[in-house]
């Protein structure tokens, strides 16, 4: 982190998207961002690091090394896809945050699953945004009840395997739950997709890290 980042950090670090990107460096190593949001509702690239691996153990040592560069900030919310480690070192490292699953990353997975049931896909897909869309407890238990008894009937191995998956991780993606959260009025990491995406058109497989180095410090200048 730059100075001027661990500044932006301390000022714009209560809500926080952080994702990974891959084969843009001559290692082939990950690259991890964490962005926010600054008073003006641009997005500020805040965080980034080469990780060894996308293993649990990397994602901690990112996260304490964040931590440590910026200790007295408090990380009310933060969102991820649905990577498993980067999971697990956020309920570790960071107990009290709310950690939502990005929408977007969700609803791909629901369509991908979906595409399996042939033409009830899209019945599928409805279903799971009428749930997801639930702004109270009540409306969601009520809707996500409807749902799953629906599809338990088809005694579909695959199915009940995927609802279970689904809400023994609700509190990451109902609705009702983000609605009544800090959350910046956002659901996706749709703005980091948007930073990767110029870092993508400025480096290649032949990237050095000191090339990459000076690449971002390019996008934090112009940002």
């Amino acid at each position: 982190m730059t100075a001027l980042q661990r500044d932006l950090f301390e000022l714009n670090g209560d809500v926080l998207l952080m994702d990974t990107t891959h084969n843009k460096n001559r290692f082939g190593v990950p690259i991890c961002a964490v962005v926010g949001v600054d008073g003006e509702n641009n997005t500020r690239l805040l965080c980034q690091g080469i990780m060894a691996t996308e293993q649990a153990a990397s994602f901690e040592y990112f996260i304490k090394s964040m931590q440590h560069a910026c200790p007295d900030t408090l990380i009310r919310t933060i969102f991820t896809d649905a990577d498993a480690a980067a999971t697990s070192a956020i309920r570790k490292l960071l107990p009290n945050t709310e950690h939502f699953r990005c929408l977007w990353h969700m609803a791909k997975d629901v369509r991908q699953f979906a595409g399996r049931l042939g033409v009830d896909a899209q019945k599928f897909v409805n279903g799971f945004y009428r749930c997801r869309n639930s702004r109270e407890p009540h409306l969601f238990w009520q809707n996500w009840e409807t749902f799953s008894r629906q599809w338990k009937a088809r005694n579909d191995p695959r199915v009940d395997k995927y609802l279970k998956h689904m809400i023994n991780d609700y509190l990451r993606w109902a609705g009702f739950v983000q609605y009544h959260a800090f959350t910046l009025g956002m659901s996706a990491t749709q703005r980091i997709e948007g930073l990767f995406s110029k870092l993508k058109t400025k480096t290649k497989r032949s990237t050095s890290l000191s090339e990459l180095r000076a690449i971002t410090e390019q996008i934090i200048d112009d940002q």
